[in-house]
């Protein structure tokens, strides 16, 4: 909490800081936007963590905002071409389960017997599958751009 003096002080000081340097209140703020191969490493780690939850409840669409910035980017350009691979093959298998949810949502579950358990289980299937192909393709990434793990 400030004291009345010392509010008074800092509004005294703003006011001549507003009056000697105006330029610093149109100055820009700075970007704070990562790069789009951070924004990858950052997109990766939230979808690591949906593979995580692979389960009937918890079934939850990847993202892939940031691969496609990438590549508009140009940034997988790059990237050596087995980490290039690497991280291709992860979001494919992450659009093969986006695409396994949009089949099952129209399915009514039906307790485990039939079409609607076979739908389940084919995208917790590929889900599964999905895992370690994130954390590979994260962990070549963040070796590249020399995070520590």
């Amino acid at each position: 909490m400030y004291t009345p003096d010392e509010l008074r002080r800092h509004r005294e000081d703003w006011i001549e800081l507003c009056e000697s340097r105006p330029e610093l209140l149109i100055q820009p703020f700075p970007s704070t936007e990562v790069g789009p191969l951070q924004a990858l490493i950052d997109e990766l780690t939230f979808n690591r963590n949906i593979g995580d939850h692979a389960s009937f409840t918890d079934l939850c669409p990847f993202r892939d905002g940031q691969f496609q910035r990438a590549i508009q980017e140009g940034a997988l350009a790059l990237l050596a071409d087995e980490l290039k691979s690497t991280v291709c093959e992860a979001y494919r298998t992450m659009r093969l389960a986006n695409y396994h949810l949009t089949v099952l949502a129209p399915v009514r579950y039906d307790g485990g017997q039939g079409p609607g358990a076979d739908a389940l289980q084919s995208a917790i299937a590929i889900f599964t599958q999905a895992k370690p192909k994130i954390e590979h393709a994260l962990g070549l990434l963040l070796v590249f751009l020399g995070h520590d793990n």
